[in-house]
């Protein structure tokens, strides 16, 4: 894989995201889907697009998408299979055109996937055929969905209770049937994780503690992060709190 590169895993599968290449693979470590512009490729003229790059995508439920971004149109979604019958041949569920030359894509649930656009900031949340199904302003800086997000991954956290987006600026609560945003949190700085019932979002100097259903606040662990100002990234694990701040992983107990 092309560097800068990053994992998302879903169930048993785990994708590679690459500005012209991205591979899917199976626990079992057999490659399930390889796409886009293929180093070796087996036989010619398999890829629907392999002159676009990839600017994000999610992976769920078998099913994997990709914003791309494909000379002389417009931005565009595809939507595809995971787990093809042969990983170089793409099966695909559907590829439409999003207005506007850039897009984000949030996240992949069930029947729905959701994108952000900005100019002006919003969530499009289109169904399984890709027609769109709702849109929803978003009181963010457009400057927060412009460009592609680092190594092809937005950061979210995806918990029984929600879905979690960081936009750079606020964390944005999604519904998970319908990808419809809840509740907001200005200021923070990550995603957040799940502990013991409660949503942990990195905020500065501390952990703010929420309830997940409403974003109210119901307390806050003080952090010190010495000179970091940058964006978080959070996971947890057996009571053990891990913040990701640049470089440095942080391990919290």
């Amino acid at each position: 894989m092309e560097a800068p590169t990053r994992l998302v895993a879903a169930g048993n599968q785990v994708a590679a995201s690459g500005l012209h290449y991205l591979e899917v693979w199976r626990s079992d470590l057999v490659r399930t889907l390889a796409y886009g512009l293929l180093p070796t490729p087996v036989q010619p003229a398999t890829q629907p697009r392999p002159d676009c790059l990839h600017g994000s995508m999610a992976l769920h439920g078998g099913r994997l998408a990709v914003v791309e971004q494909c000379p002389g149109e417009r931005v565009r979604l595809t939507v595809q299979r995971s787990d093809p019958k042969e990983p170089d041949q793409p099966e695909v569920i559907f590829s439409t055109l999003l207005q506007g030359q850039q897009a984000r894509v949030v996240a992949l649930t069930g029947d729905r996937v959701a994108v952000a656009l900005p100019d002006p900031a919003r969530l499009v949340v289109l169904d399984g055929q890709g027609k769109a199904v709702a849109e929803y302003p978003l009181a963010i800086p457009d400057a927060d969905l412009r460009g592609n997000p680092p190594g092809g991954l937005v950061d979210l956290t995806e918990t029984g209770t929600g879905l979690y987006w960081f936009t750079g600026s606020v964390t944005i609560a999604l519904d998970t049937d319908e990808l419809r945003p809840r509740w907001v949190l200005p200021g923070s700085l990550g995603a957040g994780t799940e502990v013991a019932g409660r949503l942990l979002v990195p905020v500065s100097g501390a952990l703010a503690i929420l309830e997940p259903s409403t974003g109210a606040q119901v307390g806050a662990l003080p952090v010190d992060r010495g000179g970091y100002r940058g964006p978080v990234e959070t996971a947890s694990s057996s009571g053990v709190v891990l913040e990701q701040r640049g470089d440095t992983l942080v391990a919290l107990r």
